[in-house]
């Protein structure tokens, strides 16, 4: 179950940083956009493998 909730809340940190990556226009959106997509990967990955 924890693997569901995990993949769950994986889908709106990645979709924050697409949405960073259209609409951030400062350095720090910028920059912020790569941590969270790479965040939502992992987690999304990690909550598939059941890890």
């Amino acid at each position: 179950i924890i693997n569901i909730i995990a993949f769950i809340l994986s889908i709106p940190i990645f979709v924050t940083g697409v949405w960073l990556s259209r609409q951030g226009n400062t350095e720090c959106a910028r920059s912020l956009e790569k941590v969270f997509v790479a965040f939502g990967v992992f987690l999304m990955i990690i909550s598939i493998a059941g890890i």
